[in-house]
């Protein structure tokens, strides 16, 4: 059975335990589930890890009262890591390729009306698209002209329904931020030079924009790891919810671990901000009747990227949560010298008990409690 209890980050789940604490949580917190386990753990405390002055400091920090709110503090930190594995997932839904999902959990969204009809523009992690409802427009018949024409053309419309039209970009494409054929736009004989000039700017300052997204996007694989990082947050939650399986060293790595994780991830959180929405134009100039017209642009943050936005957050939270937390305070004084020849890992973890009346007397037989 040891090769089962042995499982990282699970296995000691369902291991034998003399964690003298009564409740389920001897279950989540216990030798099995420190660093190196039941066998390793005591050669960190050996080598000075575990009880060096740093650690020791660590450990110290916090609220002392807490402490008999123990499991209470834990489980919210549990709860917080949780949420942030729900929102992480609905950003990651938001990294589809298709239009359609990605119309309900969109990053980025814009909309305006121009000369021809309502446009709406979603944008993910890894496709953008468009969608023109020509229903709404002044002349339907001539809005859906001019979408037939677009079809095969760089643009790459398509019918999206009757008198709607949509089209999707992978940005992963060569010419996803490719702007619109200069020459494509000189020879047409429908419009005048001066139109011709503003939708040449126009091209090439949309390829401005969308190139300067493109830059800030976050990949699949980092949002992926983001949700898996949020287990070890979790074990590390569940292991300090008993006095026994409360450790120096887990109370500096829950603190530290979810701020580098906040401070790696916030950076490329607010770049996607700042590229794909703060730097979209909020205007565009188009000529109708002869006449200039200036449209204005509204942009918002989706549901995907708020998530994102909020998962992130989480791990402050989780990181206050051990700070506040300190561990039991016969972990904070050094250890006596020689004290660890012959001592056990759960010899160790028993120090954190041992001034609980209900708990002494409980140390039990290594031997007994590892078969």
């Amino acid at each position: 059975m040891q090769c089962l209890y042995k499982v990282p980050c699970c296995g000691g789940f369902c291991a034998p335990t003399p964690n003298p604490d009564e409740s389920c949580a001897r279950h989540v917190s216990n030798e099995w589930l420190v660093p190196g386990g039941p066998d390793g753990f005591i050669n960190c405390v050996k080598n000075g890890c575990e009880a060096s002055c740093f650690c020791r400091a660590c450990g110290r920090l916090g609220i002392p009262a807490l402490d008999k709110y123990r499991k209470p503090v834990t489980s919210c930190g549990v709860l917080i890591n949780v949420t942030a594995v729900v929102l992480y997932i609905v950003a990651l839904c938001g990294a589809t390729a298709d239009p359609i999902g990605l119309k309900n959990v969109h990053w980025t969204y814009g909309e305006w009306t121009d000369d021809i009809s309502p446009f709406e523009m979603h944008i993910g992690p890894s496709v953008f698209t468009g969608f023109r409802d020509c229903s709404k427009s002044a002349d339907v018949a001539a809005c859906n002209s001019l979408m037939t024409m677009l079809i095969g053309t760089q643009a790459e419309y398509e019918a999206d329904g009757d008198n709607k039209w949509r089209f999707t970009k992978n940005w992963k494409d060569e010419d996803a931020c490719a702007k619109t054929d200069e020459s494509a736009i000189r020879s047409r004989s429908d419009i005048s030079d001066a139109e011709k000039n503003e939708l040449v700017d126009s091209a090439e300052a949309n390829a401005g924009y969308c190139a300067e997204c493109q830059k800030n996007l976050l990949t699949i694989s980092t949002l992926i790891m983001s949700i898996v990082s949020c287990w070890p947050s979790i074990l590390t939650d569940m292991q300090r919810s008993t006095q026994y399986g409360d450790i120096n060293c887990q109370a500096f790595g829950g603190v530290a671990s979810n701020l580098f994780g906040f401070l790696t991830s916030i950076g490329a959180v607010l770049g996607y901000s700042q590229g794909c929405y703060s730097a979209l134009p909020t205007t565009v100039q188009v000529t109708s009747d002869g006449k200039p017209l200036l449209i204005e642009i509204e942009w918002r943050l989706g549901p995907g990227y708020i998530c994102l936005l909020l998962a992130t957050i989480c791990k402050l939270f989780d990181a206050l949560m051990h700070a506040m937390l300190p561990t039991p305070k016969p972990r904070h004084s050094p250890l006596p010298k020689g004290w660890t020849d012959g001592k056990t890992t759960i010899d160790y973890l028993m120090l954190g008990v041992e001034s609980a009346p209900k708990q002494q007397g409980m140390e039990g037989n290594v031997d007994e409690n590892r078969k």
